[in-house]
């Protein structure tokens, strides 16, 4: 059978450059193995996507704005 590896979850908040809205963002980390997608999230929170997406270390991200609908780019470091 196949092993279900747990995903990652980071969350946050930021300021839209644009319009000043604030975004609660979510960002998945996949297993690097064959895996199942499991969790849902409010649709309150927009999804993340990471601008390297081959490259681990990095930890450049962006979100669209719902109100002004600008790309929004940060990074995240965990603590």
């Amino acid at each position: 059978m196949y092993n279900i590896n747990q995903e990652r979850t980071i969350t946050g908040k930021i300021k839209c450059e644009n319009c000043g809205a604030e975004i609660k963002w979510h960002y998945i980390i996949r297993a690097k193995e064959f895996g199942i997608y499991l969790n849902s999230y409010p649709t309150d929170t927009v999804s993340a996507s990471k601008l390297n997406k081959d490259d681990d270390i990095d930890n450049i991200y962006f979100v669209r704005c719902r109100n002004c609908d600008k790309k929004n780019y940060f990074q995240y470091t965990e603590l």
